[in-house]
């Protein structure tokens, strides 16, 4: 069997917030270098971190995932993040309700995607893999709760196993 590729597309905040913070890191630190000529070295120091964490952010959000035989895969542009099937315990779809009042505690919230480590009183941490913040798909292993945001979320929750999904479906393994 084949892998399964499900697009996981960036929502219209997601691409609102990565243009914004892209356009502040420049507007802060290219050009007022480069209006210099390049010469203050203070900022010239500032635009390499910046590169930097524009270009970590870039390579570690996910682009889209995989459903093998044996595992579901996150992919990225560096690294990909592989989940045993077996371990999953089961999938499901929280609401809005259970996805309220969600904080990040280490990841990135908005600039090209939802990655990283969050928790929220309903369903405790998390880590995410996510493009957007509407229709989450999360799937829950021995280990860890990870959520996903595929694009066509019925056929991801198929694809495992499970029935048509509806708001509050869950899939046991």
């Amino acid at each position: 069997m084949s892998a399964i590729v499900f697009k996981a597309s960036m929502d219209k905040m997601t691409k609102i917030v990565t243009i914004g913070v892209a356009l502040l890191i420049v507007a802060v630190t290219i050009v007022p270098a480069a209006l210099d000529g390049f010469t203050d070295l203070s900022l010239m120091f500032l635009m390499i971190p910046t590169i930097v964490v524009l270009g970590l952010a870039y390579i570690w959000a996910p682009r889209h995932y995989e459903i093998h035989k044996d595992r579901v895969v996150v992919v990225r542009t560096i690294g990909k993040v592989e989940i045993p099937r077996k371990d999953i315990t089961s999938v499901t779809l929280p609401g809005k309700a259970a996805m309220a009042k969600t904080v990040r505690t280490f990841g990135v919230g908005g600039f090209f995607g939802y990655y990283g480590s969050f928790y929220n009183a309903t369903l405790g941490n998390m880590t995410w893999y996510a493009t957007r913040r509407s229709q989450p798909v999360l799937l829950v292993t021995q280990n860890k709760k990870i959520l996903l945001t595929p694009d066509d979320v019925p056929r991801f929750v198929r694809e495992l196993g499970g029935a048509e999904p509806d708001s509050q479906s869950v899939v046991k393994n």
